[in-house]
């Protein structure tokens, strides 16, 4: 049986997307977003009049903005002050919004990076840490698998969504929105036939195929961590650019990090044959709950592991080193000589701002 020029594309854009390097910038499955905003919609008398008011009247387009902030193929490359789930960025997608479809639109969108705070700064550093016996932690599997719990309800919104054009909106995110690796048109294709609802079965198969039983989330982790995005949203949506929401970093760099680094020493510390007090590794989880709205603070690695000996400890005290805020990662090494002078070309380009800086790196592609 022959394969389409769009079915191959679809393949190859997506076998590119799992080789990039892992990206914190990708949260919740687009499921669970959607699910996330669905709920929003059952509930609009705990927000504000005003976002409640105009939320009720452009339904569809709040929830494509829940979907619409994850379009972007590669976005971790992309440098911060232009990177899609920057705040600043988001509220340059509301501020210049001119019609009041494209600003409930603009509200999806900031929800979503309100429901990302408790992905990647709780849910995701935690697992990553909780399962320090295995080398590889499956970050997007791990987001992915929350997809699959998802109600019938979901899976046929999402199938209603994929059919209907946002073309005002996608004209909206395509003057704000820098793509470190593909254009806006090609990112919005590959977005197009990963949320196609034919393909949704076969993908909710293929994450519970691939995850181990003793990696599979327990009703109670769903329910919790969808209790935390929900109330995110909510207090967003209720506060407006005034949330707290917003002094939180929706990429959770800074907490992954964290995590990744820690892992790797109680790996290499279960590898090596010495135990890690299990209830220890527990108390972690109100740690890393709590960050969601403040600054992670963890205890000294020789309490985490259970008081190795002294020569031990100060071996792992040297290697324990908790990342500054300030720090960003700035793109795989595997990115390519291109990917790097497209990122260097948007970091001249910042301080024009991101409407701006999208318009110069056209103006130049369309120059050569």
């Amino acid at each position: 049986m022959k394969t389409s020029t769009s079915g191959w594309f679809w393949i190859a854009a997506m076998a590119l997307v799992l080789l990039l390097p892992a990206s914190p910038a990708g949260a919740w499955g687009p499921a669970t977003h959607l699910e996330l905003g669905m709920a929003v919609l059952k509930d609009l008398a705990c927000l504000a009049p005003a976002i409640g008011l105009l939320i009720r009247r452009y339904p569809l387009d709040f929830l494509y903005g829940n979907l619409a902030a994850d379009i972007t193929v590669g976005k971790d490359l992309a440098p911060y002050a232009l990177h899609c789930h920057n705040w600043q960025v988001a509220r340059t997608i509301l501020e210049l919004a001119e019609e009041d479809s494209t600003r409930a639109f603009a509200w999806g969108y900031l929800a979503h990076l309100a429901a990302d705070v408790v992905a990647h700064n709780y849910f995701v550093p935690f697992k990553m840490v909780q399962h320090y016996h295995r080398r590889r932690t499956a970050h997007t599997l791990w987001e992915l698998q929350v997809d699959t719990w998802v109600s019938e309800e979901t899976w046929s919104k999402a199938r209603t969504l994929s059919t209907r054009a946002f073309k005002e909106h996608d004209r909206h995110l395509k003057r704000i929105i820098v793509g470190p690796l593909f254009s806006f048109p090609v990112n919005k294709q590959i977005f197009n036939s990963f949320i196609m609802a034919n393909r949704m079965l076969r993908y909710r198969r293929a994450v519970r195929a691939v995850m181990r039983q003793d990696l599979l989330l327990e009703m109670s982790d769903v329910d919790e961590i969808r209790r935390l995005s929900l109330g995110r949203m909510r207090s967003l949506l209720s506060y407006g650019l005034e949330a707290p929401e917003l002094s939180a970093d929706p990429t959770g760099h800074r907490n992954l990090l964290v995590a990744r680094q820690l892992h790797h020493l109680l790996y290499r510390r279960h590898r090596e044959g010495m135990g890690v007090d299990p209830e220890q590794i527990e108390r972690l989880r109100k740690l890393f709950r709590d960050s969601v709205d403040s600054t992670l603070e963890l205890p000294p690695l020789d309490e985490i592991v259970g008081m190795p000996s002294e020569k031990q400890a100060g071996g792992a005290k040297r290697r324990w080193h908790v990342p500054r805020l300030s720090q960003r990662k700035r793109g795989g090494s595997n990115a390519g000589t291109k990917a790097r002078a497209v990122l260097k070309s948007l970091k001249r380009a910042v301080k024009r701002g991101p409407v701006k800086a999208w318009s110069r790196t056209r103006r130049k592609k369309k120059s050569r």
